[in-house]
């Protein structure tokens, strides 16, 4: 970026929370949006994940939810009079679009340049090959390696390379996508793997280096040259682990002249690649013989930035900024020494391969990282260790690391004790029981407010996402609480989001999930009101047992009396609402699975905490599973497969329901209700069947009393409509809501807490808006698309468009799924969906797809005319309907199921679709939207609707 330069900015955002790019990916893209905002600078947004914060960070702006396509980025550039593009903020997929918007020659018809990332650096940072070659030719050192393009290409390198042998996608930007082979048995399953990842399917392998350490150095250069290692981390595990999946230190554990050495090695990188602002170079060291090797290097922030800014308090993304707007190197200012000593721990969630042998899957698995820190390393080791013993979200290996981490500190500790005793000015051993403070403040502003400053409670990083749809709700409460002159504090456990936060609340704390954090929070917030409101369930829990412990704490919005699903059932079923067949408790499960019609859904609860949920299709099944789990209290609820969900995001004050919105899961009931696609407005919600919802969430309201925000689910059958489910508090699913229907229902719910009069709100316009899931599914065996009791999914995207086909394929085209004509489409549904299959199936002919179908669906195809090919089911013979999802021969499934029994047909197309990354729809009419969507998708001929523009939904105002 040119010094001086004017104008606006369009700034593409990462998309969806995956495991290889997590929350801290959009974090740190809207920090740099603020950055690009403060200087001046105007700045629209390209981003299809709900949830993102780019549009507001330091003031509003222009928010397009579009498909990260070339010819969507040219149309929006010229739409909103953008003359630059910021292709650093969209993390990996920024890299593939530069390569498409370059190839097919967009940039030079528009005149858009790439204002963030040089050409060279793009390139060099995407194709790993290129890489190599340029540092070895500037005398750096590489890993050997090959390329190879095919199978047969990849095992001939093996046979000179050797195993073990490290598998890459050839072209990827930032690292991600290493794999292990071991053995020639697990290389042609990796291969495969990597080249699916790859754009032009061309894979890298390399020299194994395991048991080599790993380090992560930060270096900022300037245009004209100057240069300077910000610092650098360290990878406690050695390799082949991924740094996402490893204990991290900074400062890095001493070791001589080597980390200076490694300075020099990121200063020397970054010039050869001609870097402007930050990049973080990956060098890996032999233990034994020092030797270093450049692995990686990403242009921009990455993962290892906000993990050195939070220990050596320099804010690296404006540092970044700056320099890419003319600043110099010298001009800033970098502190050598970090604070504390910081140790960062990834979190798991999915479980680990079968037997844990057998070739590293490409990619990281966890799904957060927890920060602890302390005077020392021993110290913050062993208060990691403590934590470890009270939570279940780390692994054996972490724990192995941490403890020979403080084994190996212990003789270096009592030196480091007497040296703080000469220097530290008499500061408290932060180690000593009773003593230690493990809150983190980031920022204090503002002065004391005394009772209008509250400390907002951000939901942990323990599940997939990292908690970021709920994090936005916090985000929304906390502006709407500063505009009403309040002063707003937030305690959070995600770094990421504790320094984006920094630059917008008057005081920020980072701390574990724990009472004594919290409390520590607040004293030093100087107030005693907790909003948990608006981080989830785990949020809500915290704050009461907190208050509960002691200590003087107004919660706002929390758990609410009788608030535990035991007792809400019951109070609903007592005043008279429709609700599904239920037992609470061991003794009316026994007496309730003798009688009950299944299939059962069954949920075990620790205390407030819901912590495992399963569909069970018999009573041997379900009492099976209730012995294994003892301890538990289980609630169990009759589940109607064939009834459909409708899903309720409302706002009430004291009972009073003052607004609603009203979506549909396409996955049907029993699932988590964030699992599968959905569709904003309802598809099959007629009139009356609405104005019967409105008055069962009204009555169900009154009922409980509750105040704020509250989700509903119900189950609608013909003529009927039961509560399913009720949950205080804004849930992950209102980052979409609010896109879709502009309504700021976090605010809203806010101002329900307080006692404020909501206003009426009237939505108006057309379209539709769809949100789908994204799930890492591959790591996930025997798991069904639409099976899905528990959240599992990492992230989300949302399309809208005149209706939900236009949306779904914008969505598919954004993910690389774009079915085309010629290909073809599998078809199995059930017999009371076959007229309408025949329907689709003449749609999809004519838009030139070719048609396969399992037998009854096929005959019915048949019967109207229609050419098919029939395709074998699993005990029909072979090959059969997994072979051709396996070779890939199928690119679009329509799948509606009957039922969802487990080890079904159906049930092994869905997990083998899912596993293979083919669109697979379960709702009729959905795939015939679809179909015509992808019609106009092929023309180019989507409209364009910034987020702002309200789409058809419903809204309830003060009882009106």
């Amino acid at each position: 970026m040119k010094e001086g330069v004017s104008g606006k900015v369009l700034a593409v955002g990462p998309g969806a929370l995956t495991l290889d790019q997590g929350s801290g990916f959009q974090y740190l893209a809207a920090r740099i949006c603020r950055c690009l905002r403060r200087r001046g600078l105007r700045v629209a947004v390209l981003e299809d994940n709900p949830a993102t914060l780019m549009d507001a960070a330091g003031g509003e702006g222009e928010l397009f939810l579009e498909p990260p396509l070339p010819e969507v980025v040219a149309v929006v550039a010229e739409v909103c009079g953008a003359s630059s593009l910021w292709l650093g903020t969209a993390g990996r997929r920024g890299w593939t679009l530069a390569r498409e918007l370059a190839a097919e020659g967009y940039l030079d018809r528009t005149g858009l340049e790439i204002a963030d990332v040089r050409d060279r650096v793009l390139w060099a940072c995407g194709d790993r090959s290129l890489l190599r070659e340029i540092l070895e030719e500037g005398g750096m050192n590489n890993p050997a390696f090959r390329t190879a393009s095919s199978l047969r290409e990849a095992q001939e390198a093996a046979s000179q390379l050797g195993f073990p042998l490290v598998v890459r996608p050839h072209f990827s930007s930032g690292g991600w996508g290493a794999g292990v082979a071991f053995n020639r048995e697990e290389l042609p399953s990796l291969f495969m793997e990597a080249s699916r990842e790859s754009p032009g399917n061309e894979v890298l392998l390399e020299e194994y280096l395991g048991g080599w350490k790993k380090y992560v150095v930060c270096a900022l250069r300037d245009a004209r040259g100057g240069s300077v290692a910000a610092g650098i981390v360290e990878q406690l595990e050695p390799l082949p682990l991924h740094e996402e999946d490893a204990v991290i230190a900074v400062p890095p554990l001493p070791c001589g002249e080597l980390l200076y050495a490694l300075g020099e090695i990121s200063r020397k990188v970054a010039g050869l690649l001609g870097v402007v602002g930050l990049a973080e170079v990956k060098v890996a060291v032999n233990p034994e013989t020092v030797d270093a090797y450049v692995l990686d290097v990403n242009a921009g922030p990455r993962r290892a930035t906000p993990l050195l800014e939070l220990a050596m308090g320099i804010d690296l993304v404006s540092a970044h900024v700056d320099l890419l707007c003319g600043g110099k190197v010298e001009d800033i200012a970098i502190e050598r020494e970090a604070r504390e000593t910081f140790l960062y721990l990834p979190r798991f969630f999915y479980p680990e391969e079968e037997g844990g042998q057998g070739h590293l899957s490409l990619g990281c698995r966890s799904v957060g990282r927890t920060v602890l820190w302390g005077r020392d390393v021993a110290g913050a080791a062993r208060r990691a260790l403590r934590l470890m013993e009270e939570d279940a979200g780390f692994r054996g290996s972490t724990r192995e690391a941490l403890e020979e981490l403080a084994k190996q500190a212990d003789g270096r500790r009592a030196v480091k004790r007497t040296a703080a005793r000469s220097g530290a000015g008499g500061k408290a051993d932060p180690q000593r029981e009773g003593e230690e403070e493990v809150a983190l403040c980031l920022n204090v502003s503002g002065e004391d407010t005394g009772q209008r400053r509250m400390v907002f409670l951000a939901a942990g990083s323990t599940r997939p996402g990292s908690g970021q749809e709920l994090h936005f709700n916090l985000y929304r409460a906390l502006l709407a609480w500063r505009s009403r002159g309040g002063s707003a504090a937030a305690y959070v456990g995600d770094p990421g989001l504790g320094l984006f936060l920094a630059g917008e609340a008057d005081a920020v704390f980072l701390g574990p999930p724990t009472p004594h954090g919290l409390r520590e929070a607040l004293r030093r917030a100087s107030t005693r009101k907790l909003c948990p409101h608006f981080g989830g369930g785990e949020a809500m829990e915290l704050a009461r047992r907190t208050a509960l412990d002691g200590g003087d704490v107004e919660v706002v919005g929390g758990w609410p009396e009788g608030g535990d699903l035991p007792m809400i059932l019951r109070r609903l079923r007592s005043s008279g609402l429709p609700l599904p067949g239920f037992a609470c408790g061991r003794e009316e499960a026994e007496d309730f699975l003798r009688t009950c019609r299944f299939p059962v859904h069954l949920t075990l609860l620790a205390g407030m905490e819901e912590t495992a949920k399963r569909v069970c299709y018999a009573a041997g099944e379900a009492a099976e599973y209730l012995a294994a789990h003892r301890q538990a209290y289980p609630v169990l609820r009759e589940l109607r497969e064939d009834s459909l969900e409708v899903l309720v995001e409302a706002v009430a004050r004291e009972g009073r329901l003052t607004c609603m919105l009203a979506w549909q899961s396409l996955q049907g009931p029993g699932g988590d209700a964030g699992e599968g696609p959905s569709v904003y407005p309802p598809l099959h919600l007629t009139s009356q069947q609405y104005a019967r919802l409105r008055e069962v969430v009204e009555e169900t309201l009154r009922t409980t009393g509750w105040s704020g925000g509250v989700s509903l689910r119900l189950e609608v059958e013909g003529g009927e409509m039961r509560v399913w489910d009720l949950s205080p508090g804004t849930s992950e699913l209102v980052p979409f809501l609010t896109r879709a229907s502009s309504l700021d229902l976090a605010e809203l719910a806010l101002g329900a807490l307080l006692g404020e009069e909501a206003p009426a709100a009237e939505l108006a316009g057309k379209g539709s808006a769809v949100r789908y899931p994204i799930s890492p599914l591959g790591l996930i065996a025997g798991e069904d698309l639409l099976l899905n009791t528990c959240r599992r999914r990492t992230g989300e995207v949302m399309g809208v468009g005149e209706n939900p086909g236009d949306a779904l394929a914008k969505i598919l085209s954004g993910l690389g799924m774009r079915p085309s004509p010629g290909g073809r489409v599998l078809l199995s549904v059930a017999n009371r969906e076959k007229r309408r299959a025949v329907l689709l199936g003449r749609e999809l002919v004519e838009a030139g797809y070719r048609l396969a179908a399992t037998r009854g669906t096929a005959r019915a195809l048949r019967a109207a005319g229609m050419e098919v090919e029939e395709v074998n089911k699993l005990r029909e013979g072979r090959p059969n309907v997994l072979d051709l999802l396996r070779n890939g021969e199928i690119q679009l499934v329509v799948n509606v199921p009957r039922g969802r029994h487990p080890h079904s047909d159906g049930f092994y197309i869905r997990e083998d679709a899912a596993r293979h990354g083919i669109p697979c729809l379960t709702d009729m009419e959905v795939a015939l939207a679809l179909v015509r969507g992808m019609r106009v998708a092929g023309t180019g001929g989507w409209p364009l609707r910034p987020e702002g523009i309200p789409v058809l939904g419903f809204a309830a105002a003060r009882g009106g």
